[in-house]
């Protein structure tokens, strides 16, 4: 089940060696020659600059999934069974209060983190009682969002998972719809969660609207349904087309999902790969993964070799004038006494503005 994302996360880590042996050439190149100025005026800081730029942007950049829907439509449910863990709340009430950001970690843990930047370290089973409405009538604790860790092969290959408030919960503050749309911006795919019965509603279709326009945003629409009616594929199919048909309407054009949430759940929790299957989640995740790697996943490597491609390109022609200087000693003097001069140009221009 956790053999996701490999694509990705194997592109990734290519870039990364890439960025690594560029770094080393260039580290070892700046040691090795043998001129005592300097060429390119700030060259050195700026090719290592964008070496280490790049670096840091791959190894920190996740592709993130926004679960989004309307309160009690087992958005959490499916979070868990993605992630293969128990992050977010599960209850007959509405549970999720303040968004919940899941990264991969090597232990079960959580941060708290809240509006006046305050921070604290909590237990994982404990950050229910900082995320639940039970904890959180009218931001009562004061709770901006949550971080939690996961040990989760999905997580660990660039994947964050975020669990939002839902969107239509009147014992919501109003803050929180708010950050929940402001989400859409920070995702790279979204899973929008509607239920059978009742399917799917005004609301949930103008969201799915907003999330349409926004470009560069994938998304999937997850018919949850209860058992009776997911086993049963005349009444599955039904449903999924009168679903297709109402959003088909309303001018969307997606890709929808039957999943049995519960079912899900149940079968990651014990390892069931068959019943994982059956529950319809495995093609869930498949074409999550397809979104990711393939949409997502390839704008942010190639925006990241893009900049590579440059800071290579800026060292290349840092070695090729390096060369060309010390090809000819008569050529390195000539250049020496240039760059005298133009510091001693400067030096002038600059004590004539201040005596000015």
């Amino acid at each position: 089940m956790d053999d996701f994302l490999s694509g990705f996360a194997g592109e990734r880590q290519a870039l990364l060696d890439l960025v690594h042996r560029a770094d080393t050439a260039w580290t070892t190149f700046r040691r090795r020659q043998l001129l005592d100025v300097d060429t390119t005026p700030g060259a050195d800081g700026v090719i290592a600059g964008e070496l280490a730029a790049v670096r840091r942007e791959v190894t920190a950049r996740h592709l993130s999934v926004g679960v989004f829907g309307l309160i009690k439509r087992g958005k959490s449910t499916i979070l868990n069974a993605l992630v293969g863990h128990a992050v977010s709340a599960t209850h007959a009430t509405p549970e999720t209060a303040v968004p919940v950001f899941v990264d991969a970690g090597h232990r079960r843990s959580a941060t708290v983190h809240f509006a006046d930047g305050r921070s604290l370290e909590v237990d994982l089973e404990d950050h229910p009682r900082f995320t639940s409405q039970k904890s959180q009538p009218d931001e009562r604790l004061g709770v901006a969002y949550v971080h939690a860790r996961v040990p989760s092969n999905l997580l660990a290959a660039g994947v964050r998972m975020i669990d939002t408030p839902g969107l239509d919960d009147a014992d919501v503050d109003e803050s929180y719809t708010a950050r929940t749309l402001q989400q859409l911006e920070a995702v790279d795919a979204g899973v929008v969660v509607v239920m059978s019965p009742p399917t799917v509603g005004a609301t949930e279709i103008r969201f799915l609207q907003e999330l349409a326009r926004r470009n560069g945003r994938e998304f999937v629409v997850v018919c949850n349904m209860v058992p009776q009616h997911f086993h049963d594929p005349l009444a599955r199919h039904q449903i999924v087309d009168y679903i297709a048909d109402r959003l088909g309407e309303a001018g969307l054009q997606v890709r929808l999902h039957a999943v049995c949430a519960v079912e899900a759940w149940e079968a990651r929790r014990n390892g069931d790969a068959y019943g994982w299957e059956r529950s319809g989640a495995g093609q869930l995740l498949r074409d999550l993964e397809q979104d990711l790697t393939v949409r997502a996943g390839r704008r942010a490597v190639d925006a990241a070799c893009d900049r590579l491609q440059e800071a290579l390109r800026l060292a290349a022609a840092e070695v090729q004038l390096q060369r060309s200087l010390l090809a000819s000693p008569e050529t390195v003097a000539t250049y020496r006494d240039d760059a005298q001069e133009r510091i001693a140009a400067f030096g002038r221009d600059t004590q004539a503005a201040v005596d000015h």
